[in-house]
């Protein structure tokens, strides 16, 4: 249709409500809203008078998309009932979303004629049809050897009503409906690994930052796949094709050092870059369209659960699909697995308790104000353990690569690097104050007094927590620690509290601030950038928020990429 929404008369649209029996106080309701509708033009700091709108559907408001399919429904209601194809032992005449409309009859004459009837329906709504957006497919059935065979006739032999000819698709030709190209051989996606590579060159040259491509890639141009794929005959070998091609794609936008297929696929709250693997998840989504079909009670899904189409489709959706030895029967499913994968990799076991606090993690998909450009790039690298570190490089290429650390004599590895190596020793300390500093600040933001590392007497000797806050009745012991990524984050968050918890402790904290409810928390995060789930609770409880995690992991990382940097200057 020519301009769909914008050409419904209002008349017509009351009248196709009345068809519909709805309440007369709705009704009453709608012809208030359509009939008080008038438009000012302004320009120049003029305005013009008031210009009453007799036509068209308010744009975006959410009744409408109810209110256009409901003068759709009527036009439909003209078409003559016995014109159509066989279906479950009745007519189809036509199947329609909105003002996507396919009108269907088993000759040309019947098809002509339902045809004219739709445009005579039309017209009533003040609706014309766009012949140049429109397109007829005539299939011609006959006999011949080795069974029944078909042709595809590409005569342009219909005219819409303003006399202009309905272009008929040839054999080879497809038309775009809902998104999906179909034609006489139904569905096609054979052009879609060659399209989506366009896409993604086009993306890499474009004058973006890294962290934009990334952010516009699992946005904007993966989900365009999605939608046709999962409707589509898509085979293993294409979806592989364009997974390689996602592979590549993030790879060179993130001049990501060679990496596993896994840190690409994984969740991003399992430590992964969120980009979903199409082998697996788009015979999940078709498996879903057909329990779809299957759960609906329409004369046209009863037919087409019957045909021999439908069951060689649900042949192919109840296979075994079986990736790292778990069934993929869902979305979910197919998350787990990917994670599993990632975790049971040399690179990726330190990740296992990323999802432990999912907000820390909010930066990786490219929205974060905190990172970008070449930061997002070398964070996403350590995050996945993927920088050139010596026993990274040994482990990966072979050959006679120099693995150890010059100074410790043990494998350069990052945990040894960022974590234990004397060169980077004090930069762990910097990286533990920043952090620290951090929480203190939003603390104080909070409304707590904050203290800054006090001696407290302990024996002989005195122990010093890094924050102690009060506000009103409460006083809060914080001690920061960023561990390997090997350590379980929750036990040396408790670790760190019970340090601190102690008969000593709490009696000085008694006398400096009597009649304070006393609480300890141990913030503890791993050099990855993953935080213990027990000191994000404790610390929203304390008036932290979600950002405030993201921007501690970032400086956590920030500082692990510090300490990284300065073992190769000194190397």
């Amino acid at each position: 249709m020519s301009k769909a929404y914008d050409s419904v008369s209002h008349q017509s649209l009351l009248a196709a409500c009345g068809r519909c029996e709805f309440p007369p106080w709705f009704v009453r309701y709608l012809r208030a809203l359509y009939s008080r509708s008038e438009t000012i033009l302004s320009c120049g700091g003029k305005e013009s008078e008031p210009v009453r709108v007799t036509t068209g559907i308010k744009q975006g408001d959410p009744l409408s998309c109810v209110l256009f399919n409901v003068v759709v429904d009527w036009t439909l209601a003209g078409l003559n009932p016995h014109i159509g194809v066989d279906v479950a032992g009745g007519k189809l005449s036509a199947i329609a979303f909105a003002d996507d409309v396919v009108l269907l009859a088993r000759t040309p004459k019947g098809l002509a004629m339902q045809l004219a009837a739709y445009e005579e329906e039309l017209a009533k709504m003040g609706l014309v049809v766009n012949a140049a957006k429109c397109a007829s497919l005539h299939i011609r059935w006959g006999g011949g050897r080795g069974g029944q065979k078909w042709k595809c006739s590409s005569g342009s032999i219909f005219r819409a009503q303003d006399g202009k000819e309905i272009p008929a698709l040839t054999v080879s030709q497809t038309y775009k409906y809902l998104g999906i190209q179909i034609g006489a051989e139904g569905t096609r996606v054979s052009g879609w690994p060659t399209k989506y590579q366009e896409w993604c060159t086009n993306l890499l040259r474009a004058p973006l930052k890294p962290d934009q491509r990334i952010y516009l890639l699992r946005t904007n141009v993966i989900p365009k796949l999605l939608h046709t794929l999962s409707l589509a005959r898509a085979t293993k070998g294409l979806l592989k094709r364009l997974d390689v091609t996602t592979r590549a794609t993030v790879h060179r936008a993130l001049r990501l050092p060679k990496s596993s297929n896994a840190a690409i696929h994984a969740p991003i709250k399992d430590g992964g870059l969120g980009f979903p693997r199409l082998s697996l998840l788009v015979p999940v989504l078709q498996a879903r369209r057909a329990a779809a079909v299957l759960n609906t009670r329409t004369r046209a899904s009863q037919w087409l659960r019957e045909t021999d189409y439908f069951q060689r489709i649900m042949v192919h959706c109840n296979k075994a699909r079986v990736f790292g030895g778990l069934p993929m029967t869902s979305g979910r499913a197919v998350s787990e697995a990917t994670a599993a994968e990632l975790h049971a990799e040399t690179d990726g076991k330190g990740l296992r308790e990323s999802n432990l606090v999912p907000a820390c993690h909010r930066w990786v998909s490219g929205i974060c104000q905190y990172v970008t450009g070449r930061d997002f790039q070398r964070f996403i690298a350590l995050r996945l353990n993927a920088l050139p570190m010596p026993a990274r490089k040994a482990r990966i290429y072979g050959g006679a690569v120099e693995r150890d650390c010059p100074e410790c004599h043990v494998p350069a590895a990052a945990a040894h690097i960022i974590q234990r190596c004397g060169r980077t020793h004090g930069l762990r300390i910097q990286r533990h104050d920043r952090v620290n500093e951090y929480v203190g600040r939003r603390l104080s933001e909070c409304g707590w007094s904050v203290l800054y590392e006090p001696h407290i007497p302990y024996g002989a000797t005195f122990r010093k927590p890094d924050i102690v806050a009060r506000r009103e009745d409460q006083c809060l012991v914080i001690d920061t620690t960023i561990v390997a990524d090997n350590s379980e984050l929750d036990d040396q968050s408790g670790r760190k509290a019970k340090y601190y918890n102690c008969p000593e402790i709490v009696a000085w904290l008694h006398k400096s601030f009597p009649g304070l409810e006393i609480g300890f928390i141990g913030v503890a995060l791993n050099w990855r950038g993953a935080m213990s789930a027990v000191s994000a609770v404790l610390l929203k409880n304390a008036g932290l928020r979600n950002e405030d995690f993201q921007v501690m992991s970032v400086k956590t990382l920030a500082g692990g990429l510090r300490a990284y940097d300065t073992w190769v200057a000194r190397t």
